[in-house]
Protein backbone atom coordinates (compact mmCIF):
# COMPACT_ATOMS: atom_id res chain seq x y z
CA UNK A 1 0.00 0.00 0.00
CA UNK A 2 1.21 3.55 -0.93
CA UNK A 3 2.54 5.85 1.61
CA UNK A 4 -0.78 8.02 0.50
CA UNK A 5 -3.17 5.83 0.85
CA UNK A 6 -1.48 4.61 4.26
CA UNK A 7 -2.00 8.09 5.51
CA UNK A 8 -6.03 8.46 4.33
CA UNK A 9 -6.81 5.42 6.42
CA UNK A 10 -5.33 6.77 9.27
CA UNK A 11 -7.39 10.35 8.90
CA UNK A 12 -10.51 8.26 7.58
CA UNK A 13 -10.61 6.38 11.08
CA UNK A 14 -10.13 9.49 13.01
CA UNK A 15 -13.17 11.11 10.91
CA UNK A 16 -15.30 7.93 11.84
CA UNK A 17 -14.69 8.55 15.44
CA UNK A 18 -15.19 12.29 15.25
CA UNK A 19 -18.63 11.01 13.92
CA UNK A 20 -19.95 9.08 17.35
CA UNK A 21 -22.86 11.28 18.78
CA UNK A 22 -21.33 13.35 21.45
CA UNK A 23 -22.84 16.84 22.76
CA UNK A 24 -19.44 17.87 23.88
CA UNK A 25 -17.83 16.71 20.22
CA UNK A 26 -20.55 18.79 18.62
CA UNK A 27 -19.09 21.77 20.28
CA UNK A 28 -15.19 20.77 19.84
CA UNK A 29 -12.98 22.31 17.11
CA UNK A 30 -10.07 20.71 17.64
CA UNK A 31 -9.77 16.75 17.99
CA UNK A 32 -6.11 14.98 19.79
CA UNK A 33 -4.83 12.08 17.35
CA UNK A 34 -1.68 10.30 18.90
CA UNK A 35 1.20 9.10 16.78
CA UNK A 36 4.29 6.72 17.28
CA UNK A 37 6.86 7.36 14.79
CA UNK A 38 10.79 6.34 14.83
CA UNK A 39 12.48 9.26 13.30
CA UNK A 40 15.91 8.69 14.76
CA UNK A 41 16.09 5.08 15.92
CA UNK A 42 16.86 1.62 14.11
CA UNK A 43 14.18 2.10 11.44
CA UNK A 44 14.61 6.23 11.04
CA UNK A 45 15.92 5.36 7.42
CA UNK A 46 12.14 5.18 6.33
CA UNK A 47 10.64 6.46 9.74
CA UNK A 48 11.70 9.60 9.11
CA UNK A 49 10.03 10.02 5.74
CA UNK A 50 6.61 8.33 6.84
CA UNK A 51 6.90 10.83 9.80
CA UNK A 52 6.99 13.77 7.42
CA UNK A 53 4.63 12.34 5.50
CA UNK A 54 2.21 12.43 8.01
CA UNK A 55 2.58 15.77 9.43
CA UNK A 56 2.22 17.01 6.16
CA UNK A 57 -0.39 15.51 5.29
CA UNK A 58 -2.42 16.48 8.42
CA UNK A 59 -1.16 19.86 8.32
CA UNK A 60 -2.52 20.16 4.65
CA UNK A 61 -5.96 18.42 6.05
CA UNK A 62 -5.54 21.74 8.81
CA UNK A 63 -4.90 24.03 6.32
CA UNK A 64 -7.92 23.28 4.24
CA UNK A 65 -10.66 23.53 6.43
CA UNK A 66 -9.71 20.39 8.51
CA UNK A 67 -12.14 17.49 9.35
CA UNK A 68 -16.39 17.14 10.04
CA UNK A 69 -16.98 21.04 9.70
CA UNK A 70 -14.16 22.97 10.55
CA UNK A 71 -12.20 20.39 13.08
CA UNK A 72 -8.62 21.13 13.37
CA UNK A 73 -6.60 17.45 13.99
CA UNK A 74 -4.19 18.37 16.99
CA UNK A 75 -1.37 15.89 16.77
CA UNK A 76 0.45 14.75 19.59
CA UNK A 77 3.76 12.54 18.38
CA UNK A 78 7.22 11.29 19.97
CA UNK A 79 10.59 9.88 18.33
CA UNK A 80 10.42 6.86 20.31
CA UNK A 81 13.55 5.64 18.28
CA UNK A 82 12.50 2.26 17.82
CA UNK A 83 12.83 1.74 21.79
CA UNK A 84 9.67 -0.50 23.14
CA UNK A 85 9.70 0.64 26.43
CA UNK A 86 9.69 4.30 25.30
CA UNK A 87 6.43 3.10 23.24
CA UNK A 88 5.03 2.18 26.32
CA UNK A 89 5.53 5.14 28.04
CA UNK A 90 4.04 7.14 25.36
CA UNK A 91 1.15 4.79 24.77
CA UNK A 92 0.36 5.42 28.62
CA UNK A 93 0.50 9.25 28.25
CA UNK A 94 -1.78 9.31 25.18
CA UNK A 95 -4.25 6.95 26.19
CA UNK A 96 -5.08 8.14 29.81
CA UNK A 97 -3.36 11.31 29.94
CA UNK A 98 -4.19 13.17 26.66
CA UNK A 99 -7.10 11.02 26.02
CA UNK A 100 -6.81 10.56 21.96
CA UNK A 101 -9.83 8.97 20.34
CA UNK A 102 -7.15 6.74 18.15
CA UNK A 103 -3.52 6.55 17.55
CA UNK A 104 -1.19 5.83 14.79
CA UNK A 105 1.86 3.49 15.64
CA UNK A 106 4.76 1.83 14.09
CA UNK A 107 7.11 -1.29 14.55
CA UNK A 108 6.41 -4.90 14.88
CA UNK A 109 7.88 -5.31 18.25
CA UNK A 110 6.64 -2.89 20.01
CA UNK A 111 2.98 -2.83 18.61
CA UNK A 112 2.90 -6.78 19.66
CA UNK A 113 4.52 -5.82 22.99
CA UNK A 114 1.64 -3.32 23.60
CA UNK A 115 -0.72 -4.79 22.47
CA UNK A 116 -2.72 -6.35 26.09
CA UNK A 117 -2.22 -2.44 27.41
CA UNK A 118 -3.84 -0.99 23.70
CA UNK A 119 -6.56 -4.07 24.17
CA UNK A 120 -6.95 -2.42 27.83
CA UNK A 121 -7.18 0.88 26.48
CA UNK A 122 -9.74 0.45 23.91
CA UNK A 123 -8.24 2.95 21.84
CA UNK A 124 -7.88 2.30 17.40
CA UNK A 125 -4.63 1.40 17.44
CA UNK A 126 -3.19 1.81 13.45
CA UNK A 127 0.16 0.44 12.77
CA UNK A 128 2.77 0.78 10.05
CA UNK A 129 3.54 -2.49 10.82
CA UNK A 130 1.69 -5.89 8.85
CA UNK A 131 2.70 -8.85 11.06
CA UNK A 132 0.06 -11.15 11.41
CA UNK A 133 0.43 -11.74 14.70
CA UNK A 134 -0.94 -8.37 15.32
CA UNK A 135 -4.63 -9.81 14.74
CA UNK A 136 -4.26 -13.10 17.17
CA UNK A 137 -7.25 -12.84 19.63
CA UNK A 138 -7.95 -11.10 21.37
CA UNK A 139 -8.28 -8.55 19.21
CA UNK A 140 -10.52 -5.56 18.82
CA UNK A 141 -8.73 -2.46 18.38
CA UNK A 142 -5.93 -3.07 16.88
CA UNK A 143 -6.31 -2.15 13.12
CA UNK A 144 -4.00 -3.19 9.66
CA UNK A 145 -4.31 -1.16 6.99
CA UNK A 146 -3.71 -3.24 4.18
CA UNK A 147 -2.96 -7.21 4.00
CA UNK A 148 -0.21 -8.80 6.57
CA UNK A 149 3.15 -9.73 5.65
CA UNK A 150 2.42 -13.43 5.55
CA UNK A 151 -0.79 -13.05 3.40
CA UNK A 152 1.25 -10.88 0.66
CA UNK A 153 4.00 -14.11 0.90
CA UNK A 154 1.40 -15.96 0.15
CA UNK A 155 -0.25 -14.00 -2.98
CA UNK A 156 3.32 -13.95 -4.89
CA UNK A 157 3.55 -17.83 -5.52
CA UNK A 158 -0.49 -17.73 -5.99
CA UNK A 159 -0.15 -15.33 -8.62
CA UNK A 160 3.08 -17.56 -9.60
CA UNK A 161 0.85 -20.39 -10.09
CA UNK A 162 -1.40 -19.13 -12.42
CA UNK A 163 1.39 -17.73 -14.50
CA UNK A 164 2.83 -18.45 -17.57
CA UNK A 165 6.13 -16.74 -15.77
CA UNK A 166 8.49 -19.94 -14.75
CA UNK A 167 10.91 -18.32 -12.75
CA UNK A 168 10.07 -15.59 -9.92
CA UNK A 169 12.31 -13.10 -7.77
CA UNK A 170 12.14 -11.68 -4.13
CA UNK A 171 14.05 -8.88 -3.08
CA UNK A 172 14.35 -7.86 0.00
CA UNK A 173 16.66 -5.78 2.85
CA UNK A 174 18.67 -7.18 5.23
CA UNK A 175 16.75 -6.55 8.20
CA UNK A 176 14.43 -8.70 9.99
CA UNK A 177 11.33 -7.14 9.18
CA UNK A 178 11.46 -8.13 5.83
CA UNK A 179 11.89 -12.02 6.32
CA UNK A 180 7.93 -12.36 7.70
CA UNK A 181 6.93 -13.32 4.86
CA UNK A 182 9.28 -16.09 4.24
CA UNK A 183 7.33 -18.92 5.90
CA UNK A 184 4.12 -18.62 4.09
CA UNK A 185 6.07 -18.11 1.10
CA UNK A 186 7.92 -21.82 1.40
CA UNK A 187 5.16 -23.23 2.61
CA UNK A 188 2.71 -22.46 0.12
CA UNK A 189 6.05 -22.95 -3.03
CA UNK A 190 6.51 -26.56 -1.67
CA UNK A 191 3.02 -27.62 -1.67
CA UNK A 192 2.24 -26.11 -4.90
CA UNK A 193 5.70 -25.26 -7.15
CA UNK A 194 8.95 -25.57 -6.73
CA UNK A 195 10.29 -24.49 -3.59
CA UNK A 196 12.71 -21.47 -3.67
CA UNK A 197 16.21 -21.96 -3.73
CA UNK A 198 17.59 -18.95 -1.68
CA UNK A 199 16.29 -16.39 0.34
CA UNK A 200 19.71 -14.29 0.86
CA UNK A 201 19.83 -10.74 1.54
CA UNK A 202 20.13 -8.66 -1.95
CA UNK A 203 22.28 -5.27 -1.73
CA UNK A 204 20.19 -2.15 -3.23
Amino acid sequence: MKRREMLKTVAVAAGALLARPSGAAAQQQTVKFGALFDITGATGDIGSHFADGFRDYIRWINERGGIRSGTKIDLLFTDYQYKPDQAVTYLKKLAEQDQVPAISGWGTGDSILMKPQIETYGVPYIPASFHEGLLEAPNDWIWLMGPSYTDRGAGVPGWRSRSTTRTTAGLRSGRRRPTAPRSAWRSWTSRRSPPIRSTRPASC
